[in-house]
């Protein structure tokens, strides 16, 4: 059965302009996560080879990866209104 309902573009209502957080951890949470990966790496290899490495290296280290992680992994979860559309 065919339906008669007929509407055109213009009378859909424009979704609203998306922030910069929606973006970046929703839509394309790799850039945000790597980043964090990065900054951990970037802080370990600096305090690498002085007496601050194993307090602050080693747990700056850990803290990029996991949040490198936990952030891709509810980018990947989430489905934004733009991305249902």
């Amino acid at each position: 059965m065919q339906s008669n309902i007929m509407f055109n573009d213009q009378d859909l209502p424009a979704l609203p302009d998306q922030g910069p957080l929606e973006i970046y951890l929703y839509q394309s949470p790799l850039i945000t996560a790597l980043a964090c990966v990065a900054i951990g790496i970037i802080i370990f290899g600096a305090l690498r080879h002085t007496k601050h490495a194993r307090k602050v290296g080693l747990p700056a280290l850990m803290i990029g990866f996991v949040a490198g992680g936990a952030i891709y992994l509810i980018g990947s979860m989430v489905v934004t209104d733009h991305e249902h559309l």
